[in-house]
């Protein structure tokens, strides 16, 4: 019986030290896996961080891209045809594509010309005599300045111009046809 016991307290010690080394590998497992969750927060944080820097840097050329085109727009005779903000891998500054149209020939803007055989008909004179008297009548006033009563009467000159021609064009069409 002896004998049994001493088996068992063999037994016992070899199974209590195999649950120490067990117990010590889980504990050194859980040490391993603490430090894999750290590496792995620290990781996600900063990867958070650097997306957070880019939805900075993205906004930023945004609202460069908005404020180029607003600015583009703003002329009229401009021969931009097209813009556009990229992305810069090796630089802090966004990318700029600016596309620009350049023709041989630019078309010119039609000016109005006075034609000269309106002023042989002496109807047509009387009727521009009489509509300047009645326009200067109507506007001259101490308020308005001198500039600006003459531009304003040339741009008035000039309508009824164009009227009396395109009255005597009509006029010209139905009689020969």
């Amino acid at each position: 019986m002896e004998k049994i016991f001493r088996a068992l307290r063999c037994d016992f010690a070899t199974l209590k030290q195999e649950i120490a080394a067990e117990v010590k590998e889980l504990k050194r497992n859980v040490v391993e896996l603490g430090q894999q969750v750290d590496m792995l927060q620290q990781t996600r944080d900063t990867r958070e961080e650097e997306l957070d820097c880019q939805r900075r840097e993205l906004l930023i050329l945004h609202n460069k891209n908005q404020e180029l085109q607003y600015q583009l727009e703003d002329f009229e005779n401009s021969r931009a045809t097209g813009t556009a903000l990229g992305v810069a891998y090796l630089s802090y500054h966004p990318l700029l594509t600016l596309s620009l149209a350049f023709p041989l020939h630019a078309s010119v803007a039609k000016c109005w010309r006075l034609n000269a055989r309106l002023l042989a008909y002496e109807d047509i004179l009387t009727e521009i005599e009489g509509m300047i008297r009645h326009y200067l009548e109507a506007n001259d006033a101490p308020e308005v300045g001198v500039a600006v009563l003459w531009e304003a009467q040339k741009a008035v000159v000039r309508d009824q111009f164009i009227a009396i021609a395109a009255r005597l064009n009509r006029a010209w069409r139905t009689k020969h046809q």
